[in-house]
Order: C-alpha cells, then sequence, then structure tokens
C-alpha cells in the first residue's frame, strides 16, 4: 500500500510526498503533500475525517436500529402491549418482513443477512465518492486517500465483530458467533478497500514518472501490510476449510502483522492513522486478556476426565465448569494433554455434570477421540473459557419445536434439559433427533430417556442411513464409561427404564459402571425403554413445523430451534418462515449452525 493514502487522508505536509506532488502538478500529490500545498492536504485531510466521522454515525445508527426493534418486540411482547391495536401496523409490519427475510439466501444465512450486508457495502460506497472536493486535489489521489481511510476504519469494525466478549450480547440477540457472517463480510470490504487504495496510488505514482517513490520505508510498509491482510482473508476463505488449526494460527499471526505494519506505514500520531491501529490493537489485546484471565482461573484444581464413544465420539467431564454457564451455551475447552496450544468451542450439553459431548472430525477432535480411546476414563489437566451463547426464554412459548442433526443435539438436549422444570403446564416440546446410525443414540443415551421420562418432552427419533459407518483406521470399538452420579436428572436404574443389562463374565458389577445406550445393544450396555418413537429415513421438517403450527391458537407461542449440518438448518428456516402469517400464532426461530 502506498502511504500516500493514509497520509493524504491523514493531514500534513510530509516531506516523503514532495516529489509526487511536484510531479502531479497542483492537482496531484501523492503523500503528505509539497511544501507549497499544506493547506490543499490540511483541507483533505479534514474531509477525510469528516466522512469517516459520517461513516461511524451510519454503522452506528444501523447498529442502533437492529437493537431498538429487538428491545422494542422484547418490551411488547413481555408487557402484552404487542396484542393491543394501536400496535396492529407494527405487529403486521414485522410478520411480513420476518416472513420475507428468514429464508436462506446463497452464500448466507438468510435473506436478512444479505439485506444487512447491501446495506454496509452501501454505506462504504457512499463514504467513498462523497464530501471530496476535487477542486482541491485531483480525484485520483483523493480517492486513494478516502480508499485508504475507509480501510482502516473498517479495520476496526471488523475487530469489533470479532470480539468473543462483544456488548452486543448483552444488548440484543447477537452473540459473537450470531455475528461471525458479518465480520466476514466486513474483512473482505476492507480487504477490497485495501486494493482499491494500493492500485490507485500505485497508478498515480507510475503515470506520474515517480515509481521510485514505492521505495520508500513507508511505502514498504504499507506494502507489506497489504499482502499480510490478503494472506489472512486467503486463510479465511481458503484454507479454514481444509485446515482449521492452521487457518487460526495464520489469521492471528497475520492480523497482528498487519496492525503493526500499518501503524509503521504511518507511523506520526497527528495523522491519526496511528492512533486507529492502536485502538484496533487495543480491542483485540482486551478481549485476549479477558479469555486469557478465565483460561488461568478456571485451570487452578480443574481436569477433565476423557470417553470415547461409538462413531468417532467423545465425551467430556470437567470437574469445574466456569460461572454462569448454562446447558447449550459454549465454551472453549483447553485440554493440552491433548494440544497444549490449542482451545476449541465446545457445547454444554449438562451444565450440572460440565459434560461436553464431541464429534471426531480432524485435528483437535480426532487426535481427543484417539487419547480417549487409547486411555478411557483417564483424568487429565483441563480448564474453560467462556461461557458464550445468546438464546430465548423457552419459558415464555406455549409451544417449543426442536431439531437436531447429529451432535447438534448436544444444543438441543441441553435447552430441553433447561426448560423441564418451567414446562408445568404447557405443552410438551416436540423434540426430533436425526441420526446416520443408532451408534449415535448412546451420545445422549442418559439424558434422553430423562427428557422423554419426564412427560414434558415429546422424544422422536430418526435414523437416516442404513449402514454403520466405516472407517480407514478399523472400526471405533465401544468402551463403557461410567455413569455420571452428577447429572442434572440422575436416572434410576428400574425395570421401567430399562429392558436388561446383559451378564456375562466381563460385565460390571455395579450399575455405575455400565454405560447405557438406545438401539442395538451390545454387551456392558444398557437398553432403555422401548417406548421411544423411532423411524427409519430423514424427515419431513417442514410437514413437522406446518403440523405443530396448524395446531396452535392465534394467540399461542411457538419456537422453533434447531442445530445442526447447513442442510437440515435451511430447512428448518425455510419452513419456519412459510408459517408466518399476519393471522396466526407467533412464530420465533433460533438457529445454531455448524462452523464457529
Amino acid at each position: 500500500m502506498s502511504s500516500g493514502g493514509w497520509s493524504g487522508g491523514a493531514g500534513g505536509a510530509g516531506a516523503a510526498g514532495g516529489n509526487a506532488g511536484a510531479s502531479g502538478g497542483g492537482h496531484g500529490g501523492g503523500g503528505g503533500g509539497p511544501s507549497a500545498f499544506p493547506q490543499k492536504y490540511a483541507k483533505r485531510a479534514r474531509m477525510n475525517e469528516e466522512a469517516m466521522q459520517y461513516y461511524a454515525a451510519a454503522l452506528c445508527g444501523l447498529m442502533f436500529l437492529f437493537v431498538f426493534i429487538h428491545l422494542t418486540r422484547l418490551f411488547s411482547q413481555k408487557t402484552g402491549l404487542n396484542k393491543a391495536t394501536i400496535f396492529a401496523p407494527f405487529h403486521y409490519t414485522s410478520r411480513i418482513l420476518r416472513r420475507r427475510l428468514l429464508p436462506r439466501f446463497p452464500g448466507l444465512p438468510s435473506r436478512g443477512h444479505a439485506v444487512l450486508a447491501v446495506l454496509f457495502i452501501s454505506i462504504n460506497l457512499v463514504v467513498s465518492f462523497v464530501h471530496m472536493d476535487n477542486n482541491n486535489l485531483g480525484i485520483q489521489t483523493n480517492l486513494a486517500a478516502r480508499w485508504g481511510w475507509l480501510a482502516v476504519a473498517n479495520m476496526v469494525v471488523a475487530v469489533f465483530l470479532s470480539l468473543k466478549n462483544t456488548p452486543l450480547a448483552y444488548i440484543s440477540a447477537w452473540s459473537y458467533e450470531r455475528v461471525n457472517v458479518m465480520h466476514k463480510i466486513v474483512g473482505s470490504v476492507t480487504m477490497v478497500a485495501v486494493i482499491l487504495h494500493a492500485c490507485t496510488y500505485a497508478s498515480y505514482f507510475g503515470t506520474s514518472g515517480n515509481v521510485k517513490r514505492l521505495r520508500e520505508h513507508e511505502e514498504i510498509f504499507g506494502i507489506v501490510s497489504g499482502f499480510c491482510m490478503l494472506a489472512l482473508v486467503f486463510a479465511a476463505v481458503v484454507i479454514r476449510r481444509f485446515m482449521y488449526e492452521l487457518f487460526y494460527v495464520m489469521h492471528v499471526l497475520f492480523f497482528l502483522a498487519t496492525v503493526v505494519f500499518v501503524g509503521l506505514h504511518q507511523p506520526e500520531v497527528a495523522k491519526r492513522i496511528l492512533i486507529v491501529t492502536c485502538i484496533v490493537g487495543g480491542l483485540w489485546v482486551f478481549d485476549r486478556s479477558i479469555r486469557f484471565l478465565r483460561l488461568v482461573f478456571y485451570s487452578f484444581n480443574n481436569e477433565a476426565t476423557v470417553y470415547p464413544l461409538p462413531d468417532g465420539g467423545t465425551r467430556i467431564v470437567l470437574r469445574k465448569g466456569p460461572s454462569g454457564q448454562v446447558s447449550g451455551s459454549h465454551c472453549f475447552v483447553w485440554i493440552p494433554g491433548v494440544r497444549f496450544f490449542e482451545m476449541h468451542p465446545f457445547t454444554i450439553v449438562s451444565s450440572k455434570s460440565h459434560e461436553f459431548v464431541v464429534a471426531s472430525h480432524d485435528g483437535f477432535t480426532r487426535d481427543l477421540h484417539s487419547f480417549a480411546t487409547a486411555h478411557p476414563g483417564r483424568k487429565v489437566m483441563a480448564s474453560v473459557e467462556g461461557p458464550y451463547g445468546t438464546f430465548p426464554n423457552l419459558t415464555s412459548f406455549d409451544r417449543v419445536i426442536m431439531f437436531a442433526g447429529g451432535s447438534g443435539a448436544s444444543f438441543t438436549v441441553g435447552m430441553a434439559l433447561n426448560s423441564m422444570e418451567s414446562r408445568e403446564g404447557k405443552k410438551p416440546i416436540e423434540f426430533h433427533w436425526m441420526v446416520r446410525h443408532r451408534g449415535y443414540f448412546s451420545w445422549f443415551a442418559d439424558f434422553i430417556q430423562t427428557l422423554s421420562g419426564s412427560n414434558k418432552v415429546n422424544v422422536k427419533l430418526h435414523v437416516t442411513g442404513n449402514t454403520p459407518p466405516s472407517s480407514s483406521d478399523g472400526p471405533k470399538p465401544f468402551i463403557s464409561t461410567p455413569h455420571r452420579s452428577t447429572s442434572p436428572i440422575d436416572i434410576d436404574l428400574e425395570d421401567s427404564d430399562i429392558e436388561k443389562v446383559r451378564s456375562g463374565p466381563s460385565t460390571p458389577s455395579h450399575a455405575e459402571n455400565i454405560t447405557p445406550c438406545l438401539g442395538n445393544c451390545g454387551a456392558h450396555q444398557i437398553c432403555l425403554s422401548s417406548g421411544l418413537e423411532i423411524t427409519e429415513g430423514r424427515p419431513d421438517v417442514g410437514k413437522l413445523i406446518r403440523a405443530e403450527v396448524a395446531k396452535a391458537e392465534r394467540t399461542e407461542r411457538i419456537l422453533i430451534m434447531g442445530c445442526g449440518p447447513p442442510s437440515l438448518m435451511d430447512d428448518v428456516r425455510n419452513a419456519t418462515a412459510a408459517c408466518i402469517e399476519c393471522e396466526g400464532p407467533a412464530i420465533e426461530l433460533h438457529c445454531e449452525q455448524f462452523g464457529w
């Protein structure tokens, strides 16, 4: 990148830009500007700063609009004002918009996300060309300077949206993982602004015969920062899909390098860019400091017990969980005995037993499962950082429908366990769990039995595959794990709860050493009640949602929740949107999707 963009935007007349200005004439100017034109560059700097103020005001206004709508809906629902005639226009408008905006949009979770992305890009386009005096200096360098300012301003926005401890979690329904898609969009727009800034100034220096300007130290630092950002974006777009750990390391290192080199690109405090980069770095350090202190605090007198589960699953039971955790939220778990320099987010199935169930993929989860298989029941040093996640209050809904795919049951099971005590006098939760093979049922067997035995949850299990998964590494053995006596609701081993305990020479002598399961049973396992509804094939999600909505009264509130792979979440989202009617029951949607 060329320092002309930063310095031209930040103001001040620097000797470094003298040659560019001299060769470019009265309307040119590359860097800080020739001494003959200090007022021209000071004026451009002032206008760029004012443009950034307008830009910040526009983004804050957009954010305030969404927060205001969210809080207004919550207030009207809690106070009953949403049923008042005076609120009818708002009521109908809200439902019409939600029906249109909830369905999935290609490449984005929903049409609403697409609208938000268009608004953000439009604001950037408008700010790129307004409040600019091209009679004062040439349009080429004016645009280059403005794009440099936008790049730095968007860095602040991108970092703000990446904060794990974001204030948005307290004033809206968006915790960090929900705004992650906007973080990606802002990062992409920032990269475009950097490219435009660099290419425009490079073109200007080339056409004005001042290519040597690009060999000065400040310009080299700018060029390096541009390539660092390019590597950062490349890692996010390409490498993340194949090697998450490598992506994460690259993302952090190249981000830090970008911030440092942007600061070196324009080190003068008077030009404001250094101040902005300090804000960017300060936000990142502040968030990381909070996370590090929590990780250290919860590492004292803490450990994790790991157990292997069928089909590549792993159960983690912590001795001590984080303060404020609830089932369904998620935490970053650190197990140095598996990988010392990595933390990964997992959903809390039970907040009372501090329990996680993890599906095995690549990288850390694969190594974790291998470790648990080799050392079942091993206690290892561990810590946890969190919790994170925002979700609706299930007690305020008359009907709740949950859909889970595979390990997505970690979230829905946790949410169902949380709400059981508050479902007195309300309709049971409709709980649908879709798995490829019956072996997955043992992952949450005791919790599923607890839910189905409560009469507050209608559990329906769906098996979508025909044969057990194969592995190039050979079959994954099922190894029995201790029943958790600290489970939120202990399971009594009575005849009504189990079919039988299969005995044999190696059968454990104590019930707490037997693992419950569902479906096909083997030695060392407990088969739970056969009263559970298990169907073959993938269910018609849209039909299930429409049937439940059809049974609801107009005054009832329905919550539809889902967690699982994108295809399942798309079906849930589209079906829910189609059921929203102006004269029908109130319908809310909450989707937790894989891919933090």
